[in-house]
């Protein structure tokens, strides 16, 4: 009878440690996925940034040029309206020299 108990206390222990390898495998399992999770999660996270940054930086660039196109288009503008300005001159001149001479 104190075999049999010694025994069935063995086979207790022995059925014990399995269940807590078991428990410690299941766990570190777990921690194996939710640490895979996180790094998962981090790489999104850079990538984000990254695209925003990438974003921001053509956002940056379309302004600038559109800048430059605006101020080119308002360069232009005012050329034109030089060239404008110095032919109705050049016209008033040669009307009154015309009208000086007549």
């Amino acid at each position: 009878a104190e075999l049999q108990a010694i025994t069935e206390e063995r086979d207790r222990i022995q059925q014990l440690r399995e269940e807590a390898r078991k428990q410690r495998a299941e766990e570190e399992e777990f921690e194996a996925q939710r640490l895979q999770q996180l790094r998962d999660d981090i790489r999104k996270i850079e990538e984000e940034k990254q695209n925003e940054r990438a974003r921001v930086e053509e956002l940056r660039d379309s302004l600038r040029r559109s800048r430059e196109q605006e101020e080119a288009d308002e360069g232009t503008k005012l050329r034109k309206l030089r060239d404008e300005l110095r032919r109705v001159e050049d016209e008033k001149r040669t009307a009154e020299v015309r009208r000086d001479e007549e």
